[in-house]
């Protein structure tokens, strides 16, 4: 059985942490697995659902930021570990983790060495947090990446747009780099009437109130600001037409919660903090929205309940890979709109399975909001042809095309 070692910087909700979630149930049996990561913003959580599967091992000094006497120990940290472990495989996630890993692992001698990016971080408009925002630092980092991109025996990327951009910087070459798109379990997320209506019934929202979902962690490159922009102007408009009010419903935590209640009170929106049982600020359910018009739910891990009470879903990101969220709404008949960025566009094809609109523009947003609202026919249409659409992004394939990389001829037992 082939050693794996699984780095990343961080395990917090998002794409890259279910990924590898994903790698771990998968291959149990026919690999051995060890989670090497930092302790920064870790969700327990997930930490206690995977030392279930695998051993997990903290590296101190690994952090998200560039700190050149933090990432020199992370790097002796990993090499350490690498060394002792005697690894067939690392697979390295994430930028931080991939440019440190990467090393360590060539210099502890592992001859298989794979990187996932889980997403372009240096794409126009990202306003990634610890990607340097002058020319000069870009130029630092990218000159960083290309040298550890000459240690890898693989790159994968998420879409074809984010491939040729790596091939564009220089951080890759056209025969180490493999697209392997996202995947999630259809079965898993598709919704039925009787649970729409049982939703509806169990939070008390009317079936005439149109209520907008989006899911994601609370970070500036989420956008969630120019969502509660464009929510406020729909809500406006659909008050004035005699309509009941809207409900928005944020799942996710982040760093920007506090600044987004703020941003609700300043456009006149009530909104609620009504996060699970035992989250930070106190007990909460599905059906603890009170009159509030933007409900902030907190991390959750069941999401099933929330794609039933929704009537579309919403993704305005500055930036963003590929969008698992999306995939999962695609999957519960969901119509969604969604900016026109990262690997979006070759998911959701334009007025077909959803709605593409330009990120960071709140005005074309909730035109394609009030719009999808004001017809139930092409909410209808564009989920249905959603669903079938997810179909084609399945767990199964993505895990076959990460497995096949670990399985590549030349690899000895």
């Amino acid at each position: 059985m082939k050693s794996v070692a699984l780095v990343i910087t961080r395990m917090v909700p998002g794409g890259a942490s279910e990924v590898l979630r994903r790698i771990v149930e998968g291959g149990r049996g026919r690999y051995s697995f060890t989670l090497m990561t930092g302790s920064e913003d870790a969700n327990q959580a997930l930490l206690d659902n995977l030392g279930g599967l695998c051993e997990v091992v903290v590296v101190p000094h690994m952090v998200r930021s560039i700190s050149p006497l933090n990432d020199f120990l992370a790097f002796r940290e990993l090499r350490a570990m690498l060394e002792k472990g005697k690894f067939d495989i690392v697979h390295t996630h994430t930028s931080k983790a991939g440019f440190l890993g990467r090393l360590a692992a060539a210099n502890a001698g592992v001859q298989r060495i794979i990187h996932s990016t889980h997403g372009a971080i240096y794409a126009e408009g990202g306003n990634i947090k610890g990607v340097p925002s002058s020319t000069m630092g870009q130029r630092l980092l990218l000159m960083a990446e290309r040298h550890a991109g000459k240690r890898m025996f693989r790159m994968t990327v998420l879409s074809e747009s984010e491939r040729r951009l790596c091939l564009e910087l220089g951080l890759s070459s056209s025969d180490n780099t493999v697209v392997v798109p996202n995947g999630v379990d259809s079965a898993e997320f598709a919704v039925s009437k009787k649970e729409r209506v049982e939703a509806r019934k169990t939070t008390g929202v009317p079936g005439e109130r149109a209520v907008f979902l989006s899911v994601g962690r609370l970070a500036a490159e989420k956008g969630h600001a120019i969502l509660l922009e464009a929510f406020a102007s729909v809500a406006e408009n659909m008050t004035a037409k005699g309509r009941p009010p809207p409900l928005l419903v944020l799942v996710g935590d982040g760093p920007e919660r506090g600044a987004l209640l703020r941003r609700c009170d300043d456009l006149g929106i009530k909104s609620r903090w009504s996060p699970a049982d035992g989250a930070d600020s106190g007990g909460g359910s599905i059906a603890d929205f009170g009159d509030a018009r933007v409900v902030f739910t907190g991390f959750r891990r069941e999401i099933r309940e929330f794609l039933a009470l929704a009537d579309l879903f919403v993704l305005p990101s500055f930036y963003e890979g590929f969008g698992i969220a999306v995939l999962e709404a695609m999957a519960a008949g969901l119509p969604v709109v969604a900016s026109n960025v990262g690997g979006l566009p070759e998911i959701i094809t334009d007025g077909v399975d959803g709605i593409l609109v330009p990120s960071g523009d709140s005005v074309r947003l909730a035109a394609a909001m009030e719009e999808l609202v004001d017809s139930p026919r092409k909410r209808w249409k564009l989920g249905s042809a959603a669903t079938k659409r997810a179909g084609d992004f399945t767990i199964e394939k993505m895990l076959e095309r990460y497995f096949e990389l670990y399985d590549y001829p030349g690899l000895a037992e």
